[in-house]
């Protein structure tokens, strides 16, 4: 088992062609296969409105997306649902016993993918499934995870963020919408992330 960053340019992908039009990643908070060869992805733009819909009605326009669904978020920005007829990377997961933790489309069109690889050979599968799918693969990091630490790099970024900030402290000295502001990301998705890191650093303290 190994925990590897992949940054990937997936061709014919929108997030390539949309991601030089945004000055911020757009982050994906679940992306699944949809049928045999498409994707659907729920993802959050953070942003003005202004620039914000520049880059909805590009998705919307993209050839390969089907159906799009955003709502604006209270704190601004919007969380979509994109629907895609063909996803490379959705292929190349599907059936490879690798796990996607978290993913990030990056403002020069490629993705940052953060996994968890499961049996000997796992990560050479995927990356020659991308590879034989047009993409564009680098390996950023691949580390066996350490047995005490299980936290991904975005959930122990967002803890530590949390700590530093004086949000344990009695009284608390900083509240999950001063810390989402500063990671540049919805209160509701910060909360989120802290809370799958706090279980893990319970479950990890209170092992057998």
């Amino acid at each position: 088992m190994m925990e590897v960053q992949l940054t990937i340019r997936i061709p014919k992908s929108w997030f390539e062609d949309v991601g030089g039009l945004f000055d911020r990643p757009v982050t994906f908070i679940q992306s699944v296969p949809d049928g045999q060869l498409g994707g659907r992805g729920l993802i959050e733009i953070r942003g003005d409105d202004e620039a914000t819909a520049a880059v909805v009605e590009a998705i919307r326009a993209h050839p390969s997306v089907c159906s799009v669904d955003f709502i604006p978020l209270p704190e601004g920005g919007v969380l979509g649902h994109v629907v895609t007829s063909r996803c490379a990377a959705c292929r190349a997961l599907t059936g490879v016993d690798c796990f996607l933790m978290s993913a990030q489309a990056r403002t020069d069109g490629r993705v940052d993918w953060n996994l968890i690889t499961g049996g000997e050979g796992s990560l050479k599968e995927l990356v020659d499934r991308l590879v034989a799918e047009g993409c564009e693969v680098e390996i950023r990091r691949a580390r066996r995870p350490e047995m005490h630490r299980a936290l991904t790099d975005r959930q122990e970024e967002v803890i530590r963020m949390a700590l530093k900030a004086g949000y344990y402290d009695q009284p608390k000295r900083a509240t999950i919408k001063d810390l989402a502001r500063r990671a540049g990301i919805a209160p509701s998705t910060f909360q989120e992330i802290l809370q799958r890191a706090e279980r893990k650093v319970m479950l990890s303290s209170f092992e057998d």
